[in-house]
């Protein structure tokens, strides 16, 4: 074969296949347009989109300190109230970073507790050397306002959620006396307040209680280590959880720390919502941190949320605790936040979950099985001496419960030292 046959015979193989490369081409090519075409938002949405930009560009011309940012903002919160859920919020850039700190289990804050009262927040208590303290913050204070938000209009969790911050970061707070009902303005430095996970005690007849903060990403590691000191080490002869005024936190630690009670069974099931329902099971493995011969108390109360309560459910729901105190607050939902291009938040309720067995607690709670610590409605005292009277029967039922919570805790060593015993004659 000469040279000139042989290229050809080469230039001819390589041309066969043009055709194909370009039906592959154009098949993809037709591919994209079709996908880019059907996320492409539909007309009558695109019209509303342009209506919405030109709504934003046209009010700032007209009036004066208002910006496109604020209005941004506004329209946000009015998309979020219309779907009538507490739950759900639009979480601004600077509010999206502090909710993933707190989850991290730090935040900035003015160091202070506090509880829902009659759409405001009344301080339970003050942290000592805290920013609230050196602003002279007391207990029994209202805040009434955060930012220049009402507390009635925007409700008592996002009131919270304003108060915390970015450490070194002001904070201006509407102060109300109860005694003589005058109302002061006072602008609080927040301070990067490290909220341990977990803090124990250990009271009468070696009975440890653990009392958790949140359920946070340091939540885990941080209840390991006290199981393993408190089976391993101390010994102890039960334990009490105390889950009061925890608002819950993150799903995942909530499972994994049920898990580290429960030998078996399913902890939980998520019902998702949405346009393609699905169903999300979750089961204990057989590693748990702490002998299932050591009897457990959890402590709830009308301010347990969430992640509190899915664990005390699950507990509950496999008799592995004796949940003592009042009933909690009901939320049984899953939340997710979603990020926005321009750094903001939105937080969606996604799915419903069932605890344990087949407990249902969305809008209902958990229903202790020793009801003791009942308080009175905040909003049913108006002035200053109930609500002293208020604070000082918080620390009482307080001291209640723990009580009861060691009394129950004492007959079931009791009836468990008796038993051996029987055993040991016989």
């Amino acid at each position: 074969m000469n040279t000139e046959d042989h290229n050809s015979n080469i230039n001819h193989d390589r041309y066969r296949y043009l055709p194909i490369l370009s039906l592959v081409l154009l098949i993809a090519l037709a591919a994209l347009t079709l996908k880019i075409y059907r996320q492409r938002p539909p007309k009558n949405l695109r019209q509303k989109l342009a209506s919405f930009q030109l709504t934003l560009q046209l009010i700032p011309e007209y009036y004066e300190n208002i910006d496109e940012d604020q209005l941004f903002e506004a329209a946000m919160k009015g998309v979020v109230d219309i779907l009538d859920d507490p739950y759900s919020s639009y979480f601004s850039p600077e509010q999206l970073k502090q909710s993933d700190i707190a989850a991290e289990g730090e935040f900035g804050g003015v160091g202070i507790h506090a509880a829902p009262s009659n759409g405001n927040a009344l301080i339970v208590r003050v942290i000592a050397n805290g920013p609230g303290d050196a602003a002279g913050l007391k207990q029994g204070d209202i805040i009434t306002e955060a930012d220049g938000d009402l507390a009635e209009t925007i409700g008592f969790q996002k009131l919270i959620s304003i108060i915390r911050g970015r450490p070194d970061t002001p904070v201006d707070l509407t102060i109300k006396s109860p005694e003589t009902g005058e109302e002061k303005e006072v602008t609080i430095v927040r301070e990067l307040i490290d909220v341990a996970p977990v803090e124990r005690k250990i009271l009468n007849n070696n009975t440890a209680l653990l009392e958790f903060k949140g359920f946070n990403k340091r939540s885990v590691e941080a209840l390991k280590k006290e199981l393993h000191y408190l089976s391993e080490e101390a010994q102890i002869n039960a334990l009490i959880l105390d889950l009061r005024d925890n608002p819950g936190g993150l799903l995942n630690t909530a499972v994994e720390i049920a898990d580290m009670f429960l030998p078996d069974g399913r902890i939980v099931a998520l019902e998702y919502a949405g346009k393609e329902p699905r169903k999300e099971e979750f089961f204990a493995s057989e590693d748990i941190l702490l002998p299932t011969e050591i009897p457990m108390a959890i402590i709830v109360n009308e301010r347990s949320a969430s992640a509190a309560e899915l664990l005390s459910g699950a507990l509950q729901s496999y008799g592995r605790a004796k949940i003592i105190g009042t009933n909690t607050v009901g939320k049984g939902s899953v939340d997710s936040i979603f990020s926005l291009p321009d750094g903001s938040g939105l937080g969606l309720k996604i799915a419903h979950y069932i605890v344990g067995d087949d407990m249902r607690i969305e809008g209902v709670g958990i229903e202790p099985d020793i009801v003791i610590g009942e308080m009175p409605e905040l909003s049913e005292m108006p002035d200053w001496d109930e609500r002293k009277k208020w604070l000082k029967k918080y620390e009482e039922m307080r001291e209640l419960q723990e009580n009861h919570a060691l009394e129950y805790l004492e007959q079931e060593i009791g009836g468990d030292e008796h038993e051996k015993n029987d055993q040991q004659k016989n």
